[in-house]
């Protein structure tokens, strides 16, 4: 008994597999043809696979491949739906009457729609809000400040630009921002004005005799006494080094100057400038430290010995 019922359902497996099973021809777009059973799991992502007559699989045949066709038949197949119903493509007629519909879409006025106001003139809109007033004046008063900078560094007259940019703003400014600058008067060209000027105003006026009184008796000066004479060192002649300067210049490497060196000034010429000072701070291997003085106050400048051309030793007094 056992054994019939297990015959049964063999048999009742073979028929649904059989009425499960379909054949099916495909026709791709290279003009080859595919026939073969296909079932429940011959559709995948990748492709569509068959079962031959000859009980052997075909190889996989993607979705791409396969004609418009071909794609609308499968359509039917609820198995194959959700892979080929994204790749079939509509007819151009369904197309335009969709665009038809689509350009013949009516838009219904709005029911109780407030009206715009009328705008005003644009030029004077800017006049309309408080807002507006007070751009306009930031805008004036910046175009006129603007004219007054404009007027110094053009080396115009401040009123005749502040003027231009007051009728015009930022025009005006900009105008005299374009010209050139107003060529200016040298010290000799003012002082010639100056003496023009004096001369017209001394012709108008009647001249006054001024007697003059007879000049004081000439005294003779006391003779100023010598200066020590100036003591030159060249480049060339004398070999800069801290040896030269620690020999030549002990004196005024000490913190506090002898009397003979108190009155005395050192003047170094070198490529960095030149400069003076009383004494030697310091003297090192590649560089000397000098004490310059300016006003009240020292400062102590370093010169690379290779940079100095003339050193000097001279007289506070001597020009």
């Amino acid at each position: 008994m056992q054994k019939f019922v297990w015959a049964m359902l063999v048999w009742l497996f073979s028929l649904w597999g059989v009425a499960a099973a379909e054949t099916f021809t495909f026709r791709l777009k290279d003009g080859s043809t595919l026939s073969g059973e296909i079932g429940k799991f011959s559709f995948t992502k990748e492709g569509v696979m068959v079962k031959l007559s000859s009980g052997q699989f075909s190889r996989k045949v993607g979705w791409d491949k396969l004609t418009q066709d071909t794609l609308k038949q499968l359509a039917t197949n609820r198995d194959a739906l959700a892979f080929v119903e994204s790749l079939i493509e509509e007819p151009p007629e369904e197309k335009e009457k969709e665009k038809k519909e689509v350009r013949a879409l009516t838009i219904k006025p709005v029911e109780n729609k407030l009206e715009r106001p009328d705008p005003p003139a644009k030029i004077f809109a800017i006049f309309a809000s408080p807002v507006g007033i007070l751009l306009f004046l930031l805008i004036y008063g910046g175009s006129i400040y603007a004219a007054y900078e404009i007027a110094i560094f053009k080396n115009r007259p401040a009123a005749l630009v502040c003027g231009a940019a007051a009728v015009l703003p930022v025009v005006g400014a900009v105008l005299f921002f374009a010209l050139p600058p107003a060529p200016l008067k040298t010290i000799e060209e003012q002082q010639a004005e100056a003496m023009a000027q004096a001369a017209e105003a001394a012709e108008g006026q009647p001249e006054e005799v001024v007697e003059e009184p007879p000049p004081p008796p000439v005294e003779e000066a006391p003779p100023e006494p010598a200066l020590p004479p100036t003591i030159t060192y060249q480049r060339g002649q004398f070999i800069f080094n801290r040896r030269f300067f620690e020999s030549k210049f002990a004196a005024y490497l000490r913190p506090v100057a002898g009397e003979a060196e108190k009155d005395m000034l050192i003047f170094i010429k070198s490529a960095r400038g030149e400069y003076t000072g009383p004494r030697l701070t310091k003297a090192d291997q590649n560089e000397l430290y000098l004490k310059v003085t300016k006003g009240a106050a020292y400062e102590e400048v370093m010169i690379p010995y290779v940079e100095i051309y003339e050193v000097q030793v001279r007289h506070k007094d001597a020009v």
